[in-house]
């Protein structure tokens, strides 16, 4: 080596970033994606590089960002991952310290590792899939992540969370954890440039990255359920719409926004009396949810009658009178009546 590109482990074009990922595409969707951890602040802004319909870039040891602009301009083009490697390795004056993996659309897969990259290094390309890493503890790690991602059966972000938290468990990187990241993008090149983004997901800065991903995992899973069941209650089905609504809940209990437009969906549809017993607890919870749900009425998100309003409102008058003053196209007639001095025909 002498000296000769090692003074200064920090290059702001070529940022030390050591860590171990996996690029991965699911045979029967054609989803592919990369999942990466590094004791490494923000590890996602830095090594995962991914295009729907395109292919996926990781580049890791010391980062060099033209392997990713390039790779993915290049593959867009139709050339194949292993071109593409040989000539931008050759144009590279230190590809001894690179990781490089490239995956098209197609799954067509090339990887690299340089073999000044710091020990344990390698990478293991299978079917389908990639695992590679620099700075592990255990040389054993990419084995242990290449086998759980082989016998794990489910959707692709589930299979490469088990072969990050294979590696984990053996040791990971040898400096410890810091961060993580995961995206999975569409097959198809999307027709519009914010389409084609299935899963991105990023732990910045924390203690235990890997089971922070999968908390963030969860979530999602849960808003995709929420989702779901808005598109549902859209079509008028019901039953579906609920039934996604629960398996929203299932995963993602504590969150008391999915109870809350539950709760107004289900006045929309005049079932009242499930709204109150969701929406009396939420207003328990915190006036926050009462003072939303007022303002729903008015932006008419929330369609309901005087009846909800005054049943549901009935401990504070002061918003029923709010929502009747703000609403006085669609209530007027009914405040109207309360206008003014009782007499004796208002008796009869």
């Amino acid at each position: 080596m002498k000296g000769k590109r090692y003074k200064n482990r920090y290059n702001r074009n070529e940022p030390f970033t050591n860590t171990y990922s996996i690029v991965a595409r699911d045979e029967k969707t054609g989803e592919f994606g990369i999942a990466v951890q590094s004791h490494w602040f923000a590890v996602g802004t830095a090594v995962p590089w991914i295009k729907p319909g395109v292919g996926v870039v990781a580049t890791q040891s010391f980062v060099k960002l033209e392997y990713a602009t390039y790779g993915l301009e290049m593959m867009e083009s139709g050339k194949k991952p292993s071109a593409i490697m040989k000539k931008l390795l050759k144009k590279d004056p230190s590809p001894e310290i690179r990781q490089i993996v490239m995956m098209n659309a197609e799954g067509e897969l090339e990887a690299f590792t340089g073999d000044k990259c710091v020990g344990e290094a390698g990478h293991i390309i299978g079917n389908g899939f990639s695992v590679q890493g620099n700075m592990m503890f255990h040389k054993e790690t990419l084995q242990k992540m290449a086998i759980a991602f082989e016998k794990k059966k489910g959707p692709l972000a589930i299979r490469m969370l088990h072969a990050m938290k294979a590696a984990d468990q053996c040791g990971g990187d040898i400096r410890g954890k810091q961060s993580a990241c995961m995206k999975i993008v569409s097959p198809n090149i999307p027709k519009h440039q914010w389409d084609g983004i299935m899963l991105d997901i990023r732990v910045d800065d924390h203690h235990d990255p890997i089971n922070e991903l999968e908390r963030l995992l969860r979530i999602h899973a849960a808003y995709h359920h929420m989702n779901r069941g808005e598109l549902a209650f859209g079509e008028n089905d019901m039953e579906e719409a609920f039934r996604q609504y629960a398996e929203a809940q299932k995963l993602y209990p504590d969150n008391h926004e999915m109870s809350f437009w539950q709760a107004i969906s289900l006045a929309n549809i005049g079932k009242y009396h499930e709204a109150y017993g969701i929406l009396y607890i939420l207003f328990d919870e915190s006036p926050q949810w009462k003072e939303l749900t007022r303002r729903l009425i008015t932006a008419e998100i929330l369609n309901v009658d005087i009846e909800f309003i005054e049943k549901i409102f009935s401990d504070d008058p002061e918003i029923i009178d709010d929502i009747l003053e703000e609403n006085f196209k669609k209530f007027g007639e009914i405040d109207a009546m309360f206008d003014g001095e009782l007499d004796e025909e208002d008796l009869l």
